[in-house]
């Protein structure tokens, strides 16, 4: 996985058919875990609504890559998604399911360590 992300930062060119199969192979591991937890995430975004004492919220993702938790803010009027996403080779798909699902997305291309909080100030 490692070699694989090397090799996508410091290529040109992605279309080489080993790199292919394995973005495909990864992307599929992806859906598939993305369908197993479906539920469960449900379940807890549920709970995140109803934690928000306004109609207005800020949800902070940490690592929110291509943006899977998309769906699971339909319904959630007002509410404004802050991704903390240091690939920005996923930005794009993430900011168009965002457009999909009618929803605020802001993505911040750093580390979740690198961001300037302080430790009073974040409930995790």
């Amino acid at each position: 996985m490692q070699l694989l992300a090397h090799l996508l930062e410091h290529s040109a060119c992605t279309s080489h058919p080993c790199i292919q199969n394995e973005l495909y192979r990864m992307n599929y591991k992806n859906e598939a875990y993305e369908e197993q937890v479906a539920s469960y995430k449900q379940l807890l975004f549920q709970r995140l609504r109803a934690l928000t004492p306004s109609p207005t919220a800020v949800v902070v993702e940490l690592g929110s890559g291509c943006f899977p938790n998309a769906p699971y803010y339909a319904g959630w009027e007002n509410v404004q998604v802050l991704g903390i996403e240091p690939d920005i080779s996923k930005h794009a798909e993430a900011m168009s399911r965002a457009a999909l699902f009618g929803l605020s997305l802001q993505i911040l291309p750093t580390y979740a360590e690198h961001l300037p909080l302080d430790r009073e100030c974040v409930l995790l």
